[in-house]
């Protein structure tokens, strides 16, 4: 049934047959996904500003036997490539770009239906891959010209109409200027006439960004950091909906959600069963069985033959 609906994960215009407002995708690293809109954004990052294709390739595994009359489950696993695009990546040109092979596993929850044209509805979709897979493949593009294309997402796109506008620093309340209050001050003023003080110039973005640590923990890509930024601005840059995600201060969203403040730190544990990260854990790279995840910043490996 899943076959005859046409859906293919790394094609996202095949989603909404098989999807609805309530589908639940979870991935340990980033955090939770509900509806077929929110779903497609995030999986399109793939494919966004910095990376120029996904391939399968390999052996995938499938299956079903988990499957109960109510509910449809289907485990699946294999290989897969992101290839980064020049000028973002650290690759050593845009005919030898980097890429970023890793093991990629999925457990879909899925129902048939008679609505909809797929005849099939995703209920959830929960995503594994190892925890190198934020620090590894970001830092293929953790370059001076993202940072750039972050800084004019923040300065440019975020900037405008007063919902979507992104501050860079928060905004501090007045203090009533009293008289003794003020002669402190002018007093001060004198005293460090040639000193001029910090909070009087604010970091630029660059610098501010630059700041950040690169990526939460060494893992979690939904904590205070680049990576976090890097994520929402590639959606930002076309929906200003992500646009108090890459604040530097704390900015909710419509929803009233804010983003890229705290990571939750969940871990494949708190999403998979044991028997789950058993099946996906027994894959391995076609190349290197010894392992689920390798960066190439060079010359990436033939998969032609696999």
């Amino acid at each position: 049934a899943l076959a005859r609906s046409g859906f293919v994960a790394s094609d996202v215009a095949t989603y909404p047959p098989v999807m609805n407002n309530s589908t639940l995708m979870k991935y340990h690293l980033t955090g939770e996904f509900i509806g077929t809109d929110a779903i497609v954004e995030y999986i399109s990052f793939s494919g966004g500003h910095f990376m120029s294709k996904r391939i399968s390739f390999g052996p995938h595994h499938h299956d079903l036997s988990q499957s109960t009359e109510e509910e449809c489950v289907l485990w699946t696993v294999g290989a897969e490539r992101l290839v980064m695009k020049d000028p973002y990546t650290y690759g050593e040109s845009e005919s030898n770009p980097a890429c970023y092979d890793f093991i990629l596993g999925s457990v879909i929850k899925f129902s048939l239906t008679e609505e909809g044209p797929s005849g099939v509805l995703f209920n959830s979709w929960d995503v594994f891959t190892d925890n190198n897979f934020m620090s590894e493949g970001f830092g293929l593009i953790d370059t001076e010209a993202t940072a750039d294309f972050m800084c004019d997402v923040i300065e440019n796109s975020c900037a405008g109409e007063e919902e979507d506008e992104v501050r860079l620093f928060p905004k501090k309340k007045k203090k009533e200027n009293t008289g003794r209050r003020k002669k402190a001050k002018e007093k001060k003023g004198r005293r460090n006439k040639q000193k001029k003080n910090k909070d009087d110039v604010p970091m630029g973005c660059l610098d501010r960004l630059l700041s950040l640590d690169a990526i939460t923990d060494g893992a979690w890509a939904d904590g205070d950091s680049r990576i976090c930024r890097i994520l929402h601005g590639s959606l930002a840059k076309i929906n200003p909906f992500h646009c108090p995600h890459v604040s530097f201060v704390d900015d909710a969203d419509s929803n009233g959600d804010i983003k890229c403040k705290q990571s939750t730190f969940k871990t494949v544990e708190d999403i998979f069963t044991p028997d789950e990260l058993a099946f996906f854990q027994s894959a391995t790279l076609p190349y290197n069985n010894s392992a689920t995840s390798i960066a190439h910043s060079g010359s990436c490996p033939d998969i032609s033959s696999f």
